[in-house]
């Protein structure tokens, strides 16, 4: 019987702008219930605030960002949680990224770079 090696993701969250931080927070929390209910594990949350979007989306210009980064070896995990995020009307899009860790260039929150003087 052979184990299944976990695989990383990145889960990219664009949340209703009307929504207050900690409704953003709670939002957040839900989710990682969620992905911690269907064994993920290394669960990390980032909050990037409200920003501006490149394009309206239902007709809102700007969403609240939130990045989830886990690890799961659960195949279904992903489909799972699509699902519950395309039900939910406090999210506006989603988008999962398989973390590739060994070619991965950039390791975090490019907010957090700093800008050369």
């Amino acid at each position: 019987m052979t184990t299944k090696e976990n695989k990383n993701y990145e889960l990219v969250i664009l949340a209703r702008p009307e929504l207050t931080a900690k409704e953003v927070e709670e939002l957040a929390a839900r989710f990682c219930g969620i992905l911690e209910s269907q064994k993920a594990t290394e669960i990390e949350v980032e909050h990037w605030g409200r920003r501006q979007i490149a394009f309206q989306i239902n007709k809102y210009s700007s969403a609240h960002y939130v990045n989830i980064y886990f690890s799961a070896n659960n195949s279904d995990l992903v489909s799972e949680v699509s699902a519950l995020l395309k039900i939910s009307e406090d999210i506006l899009k989603f988008q999962f990224h398989k973390i590739n860790t060994k070619t991965r260039k950039f390791q975090g929150n490019p907010l957090k770079l700093k800008t050369a003087a």
